[in-house]
C-alpha cells in the first residue's frame, strides 16, 4: 500500500498545477505563484524530506504544465502567459522562451525523440512545436472546444488529446488526419496517457472515471 511518507509544507506561494519526477532523481512542481522548482528526491527514502535544488521564476502567469526530457537534462513548462521555456537543469539556467501565440498552449508533453512538444489550446488545437526552431510548426485541428490534455504515442507517430467537451482523439503526426474518435463522455478529459507499447488510451475525467481504450 502506498502512503504519504513524505510532504513539503507551502511548498509553494499558490497552488501547484503539475508535478513530474525525472529520470536524475528530482522533482519539479509547477504553480499558479509563476515559479517553478525542482526538489532534491535521491535521499527520499531515508530522510524522507525534499530540498529546493533550484527555482525558476519568469512566467508572468502561472505555470500549467512541467515536463521532463527521457535523460533528466532539461524540462519544458507551459504557461498561462502563452510562452513555452526550456530549462537546463543541469546549470539551473533558462536555454529558450517560445513564444506560441494567444491561448494557443495548455498541457505540454514531449515526443520520444525530445525534439518535439505536443500541446493542446484554448481554440481547440492540437500543436506541434520544434523546439530547436522555437515555433508551432504543425497544427491539428482537433474538435474546435479547448484542449486539456495531450500525450504522445511511445512511437512518436501519434498523439491523443483530451477536450474540454470531453472528446477523445487520436491523430497521426505526419498528416494530421484522425485516427479515432471517442465521444462517450461530457465532462472534461484531465489527463491522456498512451500504455508503453502504444495498445492502450487511458483517459481520466472530471466525471469521475478513468477509461481504457483500445
Amino acid at each position: 500500500m502506498y502512503r504519504a511518507s513524505s510532504k513539503v509544507t507551502s511548498a509553494h506561494n499558490d497552488g501547484v498545477w503539475s508535478t513530474f519526477w525525472t529520470s536524475r532523481d528530482q522533482i519539479l512542481s509547477g504553480s499558479v505563484d509563476e515559479v517553478v522548482k525542482s526538489w532534491d528526491a535521491s535521499s527520499l527514502e531515508e530522510s524522507q524530506s525534499l530540498s529546493v535544488v533550484k527555482q525558476y521564476p519568469g512566467h508572468v502567469l502561472g505555470t500549467i504544465s512541467v515536463v521532463a526530457t527521457k535523460d533528466g537534462r532539461r524540462a519544458a513548462t507551459s504557461s498561462l502567459d502563452c510562452q513555452v521555456r526550456i530549462l537546463n537543469l543541469e546549470t539551473g539556467g533558462v536555454e529558450k522562451t517560445i513564444d506560441t501565440g494567444a491561448g494557443e498552449t495548455w498541457q505540454i508533453a514531449y515526443d520520444p525523440t525530445d525534439k518535439f512538444l505536443v500541446s493542446g489550446s484554448q481554440q481547440g488545437k492540437v500543436n506541434i512545436i520544434n523546439i530547436e526552431q522555437e515555433k508551432i510548426v504543425q497544427s491539428i485541428a482537433a474538435n474546435g472546444k479547448f484542449i486539456v490534455s495531450v500525450a504522445y504515442s511511445p512511437d512518436g507517430k501519434l498523439v491523443a488529446c483530451g477536450g474540454f467537451d470531453g472528446v477523445v482523439a487520436i491523430f497521426d503526426v505526419e498528416t494530421g488526419t484522425e485516427v479515432q474518435k471517442y465521444q462517450d463522455r461530457t465532462k472534461p478529459v484531465r489527463s491522456v496517457a498512451f500504455s508503453p507499447d502504444g495498445s492502450f488510451l487511458l483517459a481520466a475525467s472530471d466525471d469521475m472515471h478513468v477509461k481504457i481504450y483500445d
